[in-house]
């Protein structure tokens, strides 16, 4: 049983972060604060025979804190390099930037 069907999305959401999270514990990028545990078994506590829409607690900010700052920090440690457009429209753009003048 995988429960009702409102509730089929919200955990596929869920476990989509939760992998995430498990790449970034796995290749020693992220380290979960203590607290992570307990908010998880607060999602998963609610999870009983008379769970109902209406008083189920999604929280989706969760996860925000900790994906968030492994990609903030990724992209701190890759340069910046810029794309070449080589196209002929590209070239001809190019140009014309070239040539203009105030």
């Amino acid at each position: 049983d995988e429960g009702p069907a409102w509730l089929q999305s919200k955990h596929q959401w869920h476990e989509e972060q939760l992998m995430q999270l498990l790449e970034l514990v796995r290749s020693g990028d992220l380290t979960l604060p203590t607290d992570f545990r307990e908010n998880v078994e607060f999602y998963v506590s609610q999870l009983d025979a008379d769970a109902s829409e209406e008083t189920f607690y999604d929280d989706r900010d969760l996860y925000l804190p900790l994906l968030t700052t492994t990609t903030a920090e990724a992209a701190e440690e890759a340069p910046y390099q810029r794309v070449v457009d080589e196209s002929e429209e590209a070239l001809i753009a190019l140009e014309k930037l070239k040539a203009w003048s105030d």
